[in-house]
C-alpha cells in the first residue's frame, strides 16, 4: 500500500493504491496569494533596518580608531592651552624687571656683578631660567664674560621691534640679544 500525493494547480490529488486498486480523493487547497503592496513594504523595511544597524554597527567598529585618535589630539590642545594659560597668568603676575630693555639689562648686569645669579635669572623670561642659572653657575668665565660684553648693547640705534611691540632686539657684538615684554609692562630678557 502506497500514497501518491500529486499537485496541480490549486488540486491536491491523492491516490491511495492497494493490490491494483486506485482510489482517488481530490481536495481543494487554497492557492499563495501574492504580497500586498503593503506586506512587501513590511518586508523591506525589516530587512532595511537589519542593513542599517548592521552599516552602522561596523562605521562605529571603524571609526573607533579615528574617534580615539581625534579625541586625543583635542586633549592634547586642551592641556596645552591649559599650560598656556598658566603661563601667562604667572607672566601677569611677575613685576620684576625695568620700564625698557636697557632698564632690565643694567639690573641683569648689577646682580651678576655681585655674584647674585638666582637674582639675575629673575630678569630672564620664566621659561628659560632653570637652564640659565645652570648655565652661569658652570663657569666663573661666563659671568664676567657677560659683563664686559653686555654694556655694549645700549645702543638705541641697534634695537629693533616686533610688529605688536611686544619683543625686541638688541644689537650686541656679533649678536641680538632678545627680549619680551610682560603683561606687566616689565621687560624680561629672552
Amino acid at each position: 500500500m502506497g500514497v501518491v500525493i500529486h499537485r496541480q494547480g490549486g488540486l491536491l490529488e491523492s491516490r491511495e493504491t492497494q493490490d491494483n486498486l486506485v482510489i482517488m480523493e481530490t481536495a481543494q487547497v487554497p492557492q499563495d496569494k501574492p504580497l500586498s503592496f503593503w506586506g512587501r513594504v513590511k518586508i523591506v523595511l525589516k530587512w532595511g533596518v537589519f542593513i542599517f544597524i548592521g552599516l552602522f554597527l561596523l562605521a562605529v567598529i571603524l571609526d573607533w580608531k579615528s574617534f580615539r585618535l581625534v579625541a586625543g589630539t583635542e586633549y592634547a590642545k586642551w592641556q596645552v592651552a591649559r599650560g598656556n594659560a598658566r603661563i601667562e597668568k604667572m607672566k601677569a603676575q611677575d613685576i620684576l624687571g625695568g620700564k625698557t630693555p636697557q632698564e632690565t639689562l643694567t639690573m641683569y648686569l648689577d646682580a651678576l656683578e655681585k655674584g647674585d645669579y638666582e637674582k639675575a635669572v629673575l630678569y630672564v623670561v620664566q621659561e628659560n631660567r632653570t637652564k640659565d642659572l645652570d648655565w652661569l653657575n658652570s663657569s666663573s668665565s661666563i659671568p664676567s664674560r657677560l659683563i664686559s660684553e653686555l654694556p655694549e648693547c645700549f645702543n638705541p640705534k641697534n634695537q629693533t621691534y616686533s610688529p605688536d611691540m611686544k619683543q625686541t632686539s638688541l644689537l650686541c657684538g656679533d649678536g641680538w640679544l632678545g627680549f619680551e615684554q610682560y603683561p606687566s609692562g616689565n621687560w624680561k630678557i629672552r
